[in-house]
C-alpha cells in the first residue's frame, strides 16, 4: 500500500491496482475505472478480513 492506495500481486503474476478516491472513503478505482468498494470485517474464528468488492467479484484477505 501507498497513501491509501493498494496492490495486489497473486501467485499467477496478475495483479491488481486500486486508487483511494480522495472525496469518498472506503472508496477506490480500478486500473479500468470500475469502482471497488472495501468493508472491513471479522469472520467466523474472529480474524479480520477486509473485503474488496468490485462489479466481477470480491477480493477477501485475512490478517490484515
Amino acid at each position: 500500500m501507498n497513501q491509501g492506495n493498494v496492490g495486489i500481486r497473486w501467485e499467477d503474476g496478475v495483479s491488481d491496482y486500486f486508487l483511494l478516491s480522495r472525496d469518498r472513503p472506503m472508496t477506490y478505482t480500478d486500473e479500468r475505472g470500475g469502482l471497488v468498494y472495501q468493508q472491513r470485517n471479522e469472520d467466523a474464528n474472529g480474524e479480520s478480513v477486509r473485503i474488496f468488492k468490485m462489479e466481477n467479484g470480491s477480493i477477501h484477505i485475512w490478517g490484515s
